[in-house]
């Protein structure tokens, strides 16, 4: 039980440092929309 609550809080820090990081992405980026974006970073891994 222990360890599964450390991994729940080590994904939820993971997760806020992603987010973070896309907000600061957007910012250098702010007139491509952040869906719009996703789905071109979507089409050039094809």
């Amino acid at each position: 039980m222990f360890s599964k609550s450390i991994i729940i809080l080590i994904a939820m820090i993971t997760i806020s440092v992603i987010r973070a990081d896309e907000e600061m992405s957007d910012m250098s980026a702010e007139q491509t929309p952040h869906i719009m974006k996703g789905e071109e970073s979507n089409e050039q891994m094809k």
